[in-house]
């Protein structure tokens, strides 16, 4: 079983392509892979406060 490998924005690829996640949707604090597979979306924290995925109220906050 391989670690599931995220590219940090600073950082060379280190892996072929076909080994990185490739995520395709969020919706609150969790976002979804190609195959289905659902993460608690912990890495955003390590650069700005994520307030979640798909948050009308937040996005009607910041457009008023």
């Amino acid at each position: 079983m391989s670690t599931p490998t995220f590219l940090h924005p600073f950082a060379p690829p280190t892996k072929p392509a076909d080994e990185f996640l490739s995520i395709v949707s969020g919706d609150g604090a969790t976002v979804t892979d190609s195959d289905g597979k659902v993460y608690i979306d912990a890495m955003a924290s390590l650069w700005y406060a994520n307030v979640g995925y798909g948050r009308s109220e937040m996005a009607e906050a910041v457009a008023d």
